[in-house]
């Protein structure tokens, strides 16, 4: 997702650049392409749902859809994930065989990936029904947490780190903003 919510990702790039330098930066980045097929299908949802839960009067209605549509997100986006893992796995053993490292940076980072698929659902439904301050408040706490994670991990296990504070993040993410929604509409995302 292209927001202040895919900012995790940016921060653990440029550790990575700082700690490990360009080599690894482009081992890592590799990864991180791969693992954003996974946000293909949800970062194109909200410029469909935002404009319906904002006019829709109804916001248990707005919340039951959100809640369907971050189910069904999270299934796709974990065979999509699955997908990725294999499609990294296969480029890198047949044609790129110096970036085999970004197999496990990818393995790290899948999982917080798949979760964060349901960042662009929550953010629209909470936008949607004037609740900005939600994503941001939600991104901020994100962002302090993966510069952290990066700062212990990075230096220890390099890329498969940076992943791994990625990871951390998203699953921070995804956590606050499904408690914040169940709490704001009392609607189960799972």
């Amino acid at each position: 997702p292209d927001s202040l919510s895919s900012y995790p990702t940016w921060r653990s790039s440029d550790s990575v650049t700082a700690a490990l330098g360009t080599r690894q930066t482009c081992i890592y980045s590799f990864a991180v392409s791969v693992a954003g097929l996974v946000w293909r299908v949800p970062s194109a949802i909200p410029s469909v749902l935002m404009p319906q839960i904002a006019s829709e009067t109804d916001h248990a209605e707005s919340g039951a859809l959100s809640a369907r549509l971050c189910r069904i997100v999270l299934a796709v986006s974990a065979v999509v994930g699955l997908g990725a893992v294999i499609l990294i796995n296969v480029v890198t053993t047949l044609w790129l065989p110096d970036f085999r490292s970004a197999v496990s940076a990818m393995v790290a980072i899948a999982p917080g990936v798949v979760l964060f698929a349901s960042a662009p659902i929550l953010s629209s439904y909470f936008s949607g029904t004037k609740r900005v301050e939600i994503p941001s408040a939600i991104a901020f706490v994100t962002t302090v947490v993966n510069l952290g994670a990066n700062l212990i991990l990075i230096p220890r296990i390099g890329i498969v780190g940076a992943s791994f504070a990625s990871t951390i993040s998203y699953f921070v993410n995804a956590v606050l903003g499904i408690m914040m929604f169940v709490r704001l509409t009392g609607i189960p995302v799972a």
